[in-house]
């Protein structure tokens, strides 16, 4: 009903669909309704249990702003998996933050406790940790892991919205977590992504850098 034919792209978003609800879409986008995307913001955390969200244009750009807002040092180190997605990596070597790969756990293809606790140094600040095809990594112990080395943690929740660990919503481990909503994942607005963090104070960061920043 919807589609024109199978075309899948991470460049162009709209060629698969037909006129019809293309134009629905242009025009819903064109509209930029900030009464819609607070609503959304809002359902967002009522579904994650409260908090805070902000959006954005996309996943990586949220992590950009998350990283911006610690103020971090050009040989500070984020742990990141190494079976991730390259935009991620262009919006940490944006800020020339050195990169610290995790290796895969086997078992669920998130990120790797073992080996993260190897490969944490006295200059790691930030723990990205990715939860992938719907799966949990194992967020509990490196939640606990992040919190007595003093790291921020941030939860990549890109592939596995809606999922749940011991009946909690990932996501909702970390310092902050990332969603985004393309035409590839699970919940998808076509475009966009966002921050999800419940510490006020993080947030207030988040909103008061976004303000001398354009295109987000």
């Amino acid at each position: 009903i919807f589609f024109s034919k199978y075309y899948f792209s991470f460049i162009d978003n709209y060629n698969y669909l037909k006129l019809k609800p293309k134009n629905y879409l242009f025009k819903k986008f064109n509209e930029n309704s900030e009464n819609d995307t607070l609503k959304f913001e809002n359902l967002l955390c009522n579904h994650l249990g409260g908090g805070f969200a902000k959006n954005f244009a996309s996943a990586r750009m949220a992590l950009y702003i998350i990283l911006k807002t610690l103020n971090l040092k050009e040989d500070d180190n984020i742990c990141v998996t190494a079976f991730t997605c390259s935009a991620v990596i262009n919006a940490i070597k944006r800020l020339n933050l050195n990169i610290k790969y995790i290796d895969i756990d086997k078992k669920n293809y998130g990120t790797s406790y073992d080996d993260l606790i190897l490969k944490v140094d006295n200059k790691t600040r930030v723990v990205l940790a990715q939860h992938t095809f719907g799966f949990s990594c194992e967020i509990f112990k490196i939640k606990e892991f992040c919190q007595k080395q003093n790291i921020i943690l941030i939860e990549d929740c890109a592939l596995t919205f809606g999922s749940k660990k011991n009946n909690s919503t990932l996501g909702t481990f970390g310092d902050y977590s990332i969603f985004s909503f393309d035409q590839t994942k699970p919940f998808s607005t076509f475009i966009g992504g966002c921050v999800y963090t419940k510490n006020i104070i993080y947030f207030e960061k988040l909103i008061d850098i976004t303000k001398d920043v354009k295109d987000i």
